[in-house]
């Protein structure tokens, strides 16, 4: 029905090349709390001017609606922000009208910091900071990342591949079966 408001990031991966995508991640609904608590606050807003009259009842209502719209784009503008985990990259997708696509190549990630706070621990996210040479990102700091440990330990498997790949290349026939063996 609203189909529109999907961002979907899957055309943004290039299969040709032998991209896949490994993991999409909306943000946490914990995201919503400040919006909603607006849109609470508007409503209640709207409704109070009813009972005013003259100019209180237009600047009351007119506040109130401004609440109202303000949280209405902040939770459209959650709802769009996805976090993408692929075999050859990390990128995040944000905006509604104006959108915007950072993206870091998995092998130029020297560091990820994984931060959870009091309220993350008990809702299960956090936010992930990214460092990669030295360069400044708009992928830099990735904040109400829904299960955040389990973000991280994809991450760190898909970062792996390619020198578990590099490493089993150079296996013999005979060390592989070794390792099969136990020996």
């Amino acid at each position: 029905m609203l189909d529109f408001l999907e961002p979907h990031v899957d055309r943004y991966i290039v299969l040709r090349g032998g991209e896949q995508k490994v993991l999409e991640v909306p943000k946490h609904w914990a995201s919503l709390l400040w919006p909603t608590v607006r849109m609470l606050a508007g409503c209640a807003l709207c409704t109070w001017s009813i009972w005013l009259s003259g100019f209180a009842y237009w600047a009351v209502l007119y506040l109130g609606w401004v609440l109202v719209v303000e949280a209405c784009w902040r939770h459209l503008k959650v709802y769009r922000d996805r976090f993408v985990i692929t075999t050859v990259r990390i990128f995040r997708f944000t905006g509604v009208v104006r959108t915007r696509r950072a993206t870091i190549p998995i092998g130029r990630i020297t560091d990820m910091t994984v931060s959870q706070p009091t309220l993350g621990h008990l809702l299960n996210y956090g936010h992930l900071r990214f460092e990669s040479a030295g360069q400044r990102q708009d992928l830099e700091n990735v904040k109400y990342v829904r299960d955040v440990d389990r973000v991280e330990e994809i991450q760190r498997i898909v970062s792996m591949k390619p020198s578990l790949e590099k490493a089993y290349e150079a296996w013999t026939s005979d060390d592989i079966a070794r390792v099969l063996e136990g020996t």
